[in-house]
């Protein structure tokens, strides 16, 4: 299961026995499989080849069976030719061929990625010489049923299951003798990330196979100039890391590489814009096609007000903490607040808590505003029981609807409150709809999604966003009122999390440093002559920083030259 292990060593399933822990309570709890993979969450008669086994480590320790993932690794003998593998699940996976814990030499051999009920994906494989194929499949499950069966395509047209020898399958090997090669397992920021923190720091780990690593060789470079990694040995692992002076500018790209040995490996990676709440700082990155709307495009319409533009396709904000929630909902008591606009009426989320111990896809408090059926759901601690996480009605109900759809498009403040075991939602400052919910708030919440959820491309939501607020209680009605009424969010008492969003990127100015040599000095001086406002001249010893703010701060501006390199740059602090 995500977030803390909560599958269960002790249900074997089809596994040859128990299965092993590891200290750390996140990481897979290990199972070794004599014979085909076929399982089901509850044994059941998916797929073709029926029944099914009993899925290890299922059921959990908890009541839920949602949020299931699985890693798979074994060695199939493999004759030369081409093979048509298929892969039955429920939901999503991803099969990996070669040397499989590679990140940058293992090959996607199949993959279906979102979410179904039990269904086919065919893939196809070209072997060229015959051997034993190391092969990787991770498989994940949302909600609802689970379930992966792993067969292949005989020469005559009939299926039949890996590891199925006795009727013509591909022999499947749990180990084996000479182990995996040396590989690079572990990257970060990944390969292509398009959402990374501004402090990140690069790690590589590299894990030793047949082929020897040479420590002093390991080598980290950051957007083109050789960084001061770290570099450590635990065991088989080797660990580079490299922790800049300064964090990233949001909206920017980089490329780093990693080598060792003969070898190099490149990759890239964005910081994309980010908003900062403004109680603790937690930045909200922006993805997909959202932007900052123009001036005064904000819910006050006033000048300096700006609000989030989701776009007419969708798209979300990512919130990559959930601390904050876990301190509001401590005594089962929170609030959220925001203003929303919608461009029309469709399937979308306008906020989802995720919380890993919440069913219904990690769903720990989540609100559709509206649904495509004009039904607003409010769901807290899981879905979608009626008694314990779910309320909902249907905009009809309320006595200043319109009747038409045009209503969603106008600004709206919402507020989805839980006081205990008492849930209401509120509609500019009047209560919408009531229930109760016995579920208990989980304090286990691990992100946020703004506009969509559980993940940053689900349920996005059409429209423009504002002023979102986490509050430690269930607001009064005055306190409701108060904000419906376009009064500040920090005017209410309990405040833990406020996104206002009038932070938005500036265009960068299109500033050019020149260099040129007079004496034993080095003078830099700037395209335009004087700096934008707000721009000063910084240098370094090393590309990374840390930076020092020059004299003067503007241009020109005169640095003594020597024998070591010099970092100039312009920024704008």
């Amino acid at each position: 299961r995500l977030g803390e292990n909560l599958a269960n060593p002790d249900n074997v399933g089809s596994a040859r026995g128990p299965g092993k822990k590891d200290p750390n309570t996140r990481f897979p709890i290990e199972f070794e499989v004599e014979t085909v993979i076929n399982f089901d969450q509850a044994g059941g008669s998916n797929g073709e080849f029926t029944p099914d086994d009993q899925m290890p480590g299922i059921p959990g320790t908890s009541d839920s069976t949602d949020g299931i993932a699985a890693e798979i690794f074994t060695f199939i003998d493999l004759p030369a030719g081409t093979h048509t593998f298929i892969v039955n699940s429920d939901d999503g996976f991803l099969t990996y061929a070669g040397n499989v814990k590679d990140v940058f030499r293992r090959q996607n051999a199949g993959e279906f990625n979102g979410g179904r009920g039990a269904s086919d994906t065919l893939y196809r494989l070209v072997v060229q010489d015959a051997g034993v194929y190391p092969f990787r499949t991770t498989w994940q499950e949302g909600g609802g049923g689970a379930n992966i069966e792993w067969k292949t395509v005989k020469a005559d047209g009939t299926r039949v299951l890996v590891n199925d020898t006795a009727n013509g399958g591909f022999k499947a090997y749990r180990a084996s003798t000479s182990g995996f090669p040396t590989a690079i397992t572990s990257v970060f920021p990944a390969p292509g990330a398009g959402v990374v923190d501004p402090a990140a720091a690069l790690e590589v780990q590299i894990t030793k196979g047949a082929t020897p690593v040479d420590l002093a060789s390991v080598k980290l470079t950051l957007d083109g100039n050789p960084v001061a990694a770290t570099v450590t040995k635990n065991g088989s692992v080797i660990t580079a890391k490299f922790q800049p002076s300064t964090t990233f500018p949001p909206a920017s790209d980089h490329k780093a590489t990693v080598s060792y040995n003969a070898r190099t490996e490149e990759w890239t990676f964005r910081v994309p814009p980010l908003t900062k709440d403004k109680v603790g700082g937690i930045p909200a990155f922006l993805t997909g096609i959202s932007k900052w709307t123009a001036d005064k495009g904000g819910f006050t319409g006033a000048a300096g007000d700006y609000g989030i533009d989701l776009g007419r396709t969708g798209s979300s904000l990512l919130v990559n903490t959930g601390a904050f929630f876990n301190t509001a909902a401590a005594d089962d008591k929170m609030t959220v607040s925001f203003w929303q606009n919608r461009y029309d009426v469709s399937n979308g989320s306008s906020f989802w808590a995720n919380s890993p111990s919440s069913s219904g896809s990690t769903r720990g408090f989540q609100a559709h505003t509206p649904w495509g059926d004009n039904t607003i759901y409010f769901d807290t601690a899981g879905c979608c029981a009626g008694d314990s996480q779910r309320i909902s009605a249907n905009i009809s109900t309320l006595s200043t609807f319109s009747g038409d759809n045009s209503w969603w498009s106008q600004w709206r403040h919402y507020a989805f409150l839980k006081n205990g075991e008492v849930k209401q939602i509120w509609i500019d400052g009047v209560l919408f709809h009531e229930g109760n919910n016995t579920g208990v708030l989980p304090t286990d919440f691990s992100n946020l999604i703004i506009g969509g959820g559980p993940g940053t491309g689900d349920n996005l939501t059409r429209g423009v966003m504002d002023d979102f607020a986490v509050y430690n209680g269930a607001l009064s009605e005055a306190d409701i009122k108060k904000l419906a009424g376009k009064g500040a969010a920090n005017s209410v008492s309990g405040l833990v999390a406020h996104w206002d969003f009038n932070d938005p990127i500036v265009a960068p100015s299109n500033v050019t440093l020149k260099v040129s040599v007079s004496g034993a000095n080095v003078v830099v001086t700037s395209d335009p002559a004087a700096l934008p406002s707000g721009w000063v001249i910084q240098t370094s010893d090393a590309i990374g920083g840390p930076w020092t703010t020059q004299a003067g701060a503007g241009t020109p501006c005169t640095v003594p030259s020597g024998a070591s390199a010099k970092f100039v740059r312009a920024a704008k602090p």
